[in-house]
């Protein structure tokens, strides 16, 4: 008979535990049926794309940078079944095409995700990282538009986003319009 160490038990018993508890959860709760994915309001843009499923208040998830719509799936998938969720992808990043040129990158978005908001009933608009600054720039300049915004995991300002130029000098009225 082999002796396993003090650590090793707590480490087996742990496992042990955490594998019931996953496996409780999973088999007590009732199966979650595929979100229905709904058509999305007439909306056209060079800057973005939305993906909407399920039905109810609507919700717009934007990622962070570089990331794609998928960073919100699991989300998006419980909250359609009790809303509209559109899920937003930003052109250029995680293997869409960038079909829009050169320079300031967050204003021309911040205006879509405005445009596209005011097709809604008074959207929450949740973000993350440069999402949530979008977000938070939406509600700030088209505060018409959005119900309510959340900003998860993101710094206030990104001079450096407004241009590959930006410089404290460029970036100074940004700055300013986002403190007040």
């Amino acid at each position: 008979m082999s002796k396993i160490s003090a650590p090793a038990k707590t480490l087996r018993a742990f496992m042990l535990a955490a594998a019931i508890g996953w496996t409780a959860g999973t088999v007590s709760s009732p199966a979650q049926a595929e979100p229905v994915r709904v058509e999305a309001p007439a909306f056209a843009s060079d800057r973005l794309s939305v993906e909407v499923m399920g039905q109810g208040p609507d919700v717009i998830l934007i990622p962070g940078f570089a990331s794609s719509r998928e960073v919100w799936r699991p989300l998006a998938q419980r909250l359609a079944a009790t809303h509209r969720v559109h899920l937003v992808q930003l052109a250029g990043f995680a293997g869409e095409p960038w079909t829009h040129g050169d320079g300031a990158f967050v204003q021309p978005v911040v205006d879509e995700v405005a445009r596209y908001a005011a097709t809604l009933n008074r959207p929450a608009v949740i973000g993350h990282s440069m999402g949530g600054l979008t977000g938070l720039l939406v509600a700030q300049q088209h505060p018409e538009a959005v119900g309510r915004v959340m900003s998860v995991d993101s710094l206030p300002f990104f001079s450096a986003l407004y241009g590959p130029t930006a410089t404290v000098d460029s970036a100074r009225p940004f700055a300013d319009q986002a403190a007040a």
